[in-house]
């Protein structure tokens, strides 16, 4: 079958304005796309240009519906604070900066002390209370070593148990006002349990007394000098008596 010529022109016409169509239609479309990606490109860019919105103030404070403070923003003379308030208005929580450096304060209803985590200048402090706030456990990591103390309800010293530079155990009991008492240290090649009087001077020791790891019992005077000396030794048992000056006066066998 053939098409006359004029039909044949009109149809070649007739691609050859598809194709332009189509070509202009591509051409559009290539330019609305890069549009496209130009202003999502600029969006972009005005977003991360515009620069963040900057508050500045000495104190924020938070307030439930009711308009009461439920935590505070502020500054203090040995830093910043953020405090968390009780429905009755009273603080539970501070966290900030305190007198003796960073750290975490809770309180009761009746803003009495519960417990306080600080970091100080030695080490790390955990405080525990009582009941009517007074201070009665501290956990410690000092330079010293790990240590738990208990606090009586005067505040004074009662006991102690922890560690010392070379990692020798102890454990300390108080007497009246922080003096006397007992002590158990444990050391690699000895250990001793010492009774203290009032003036914090050992009156009896028992124990691995030296090195070699001998055990033994001593019972001193008032100046802490042993007079009475009880020892097992490799070759069997000594008992010895001394004076003042750790001259034996007396000895078995």
């Amino acid at each position: 079958m053939s098409y006359p010529t004029s039909n044949l022109e009109a149809l070649m016409q007739r691609v050859e304005s598809l194709e332009r169509q189509n070509r202009r239609l591509k051409q559009l479309g290539l330019c609305l796309l890069v549009i496209g990606g130009a202003i999502l490109w600029m969006g972009q860019t005005r977003g991360s240009r515009v620069p963040a919105r900057t508050q500045e103030a000495s104190k924020f404070i938070l307030k439930d519906p009711k308009g009461r403070s439920r935590a505070e923003l502020g500054i203090n003379p040995e830093g910043a604070a953020l405090v968390f308030y009780d429905a009755m208005g009273n603080t539970s929580l501070s966290v900030g900066i305190h007198e003796e450096g960073p750290g975490m304060v809770l309180l009761d209803s009746r803003e009495r002390h519960v417990a306080a985590l600080s970091s100080t200048a030695t080490g790390p402090v955990l405080t525990l209370y009582d009941g009517k706030g007074a201070k009665r456990l501290n956990l410690s990591v000092t330079a010293q070593g790990p240590a738990v103390g208990l606090v009586g309800a005067g505040g004074e010293a009662k006991g102690a148990f922890g560690m010392t530079q070379n990692e020798s155990c102890y454990l300390q009991l108080f007497g009246s006002h922080e003096h006397g008492g007992a002590q158990l240290f444990a050391a690699a090649d000895r250990a001793t349990l010492r009774f203290l009087d009032s003036s914090d001077k050992t009156r009896a020791a028992f124990g691995l007394l030296e090195r070699q790891g001998t055990p033994g019992l001593t019972i001193n005077d008032a100046n802490a000098t042993a007079r009475i000396l009880l020892m097992m030794m490799p070759e069997g048992p000594l008992l010895n008596t001394l004076d003042q000056n750790r001259n034996v006066t007396w000895h078995a066998p």
